[in-house]
């Protein structure tokens, strides 16, 4: 459903920093924001001409209102139609991911952990650890490579968890800073 509002200094930041965006900016010479002000806020009034810039709004609810989203990661505000978080880049693309909410969230936002590269290295360290282990214990091949699996699994776990842990516990240092 489109709507159209009389046009705002809030919708002059929005044209500014969409003018500003190169894939924009190669069709469409950038403004200032005093030449958006002048050319959209105040309307051209003359006796021969009468002009008042709306802009149009895509609503997604019943009610015609702008409906914004809110990351389940990280609580920042997104728009409902957007695929990633520009805050904390978590994908809202996947048909069974996460979906922005429309409310922010009450509990606390999940914490990232670490990245598949870093679970990758982990795993590797550990399945090493787990390996040599029991290749000094005396163990035959095929225990020191199923050991050297759960080592690797069960260590990189353990270091998630423990970035998991890190990352609350430097938020609730930030939070109270």
């Amino acid at each position: 459903m489109f709507r159209f509002v009389p046009f705002t200094a809030n919708d002059v930041i929005m044209v500014h920093s969409w003018l500003q965006r190169p894939h924009v900016a190669q069709w469409h010479e950038p403004a200032s924001l005093g030449e958006l002000v002048r050319d959209y806020i105040h309307p051209i009034n003359n006796r021969f001409f009468d002009m008042r810039v709306h802009c149009a709004t895509v609503s997604e609810n019943q009610t015609g209102e702008r409906r914004m989203a809110y990351c389940p990661s990280c609580a920042h505000e997104v728009a409902s139609t957007e695929t990633q978080c520009p805050n904390c880049s978590a994908s809202f693309a996947a048909t069974d991911g996460w979906k922005p909410l429309d409310a922010p969230p009450a509990t606390e936002p999940q914490t990232r952990g670490l990245k598949w590269w870093q679970k990758v290295l982990w795993f590797i360290g550990f399945y090493i650890i787990g390996l040599n282990v029991t290749k000094h214990l005396g163990a035959d091949a095929v225990t020191q490579f199923f050991s050297g699996v759960a080592g690797g699994f069960f260590g990189a776990m353990f270091m998630n968890a423990r970035a998991r842990k890190r990352q609350a516990k430097n938020r609730a240092v930030t939070e109270d800073a």
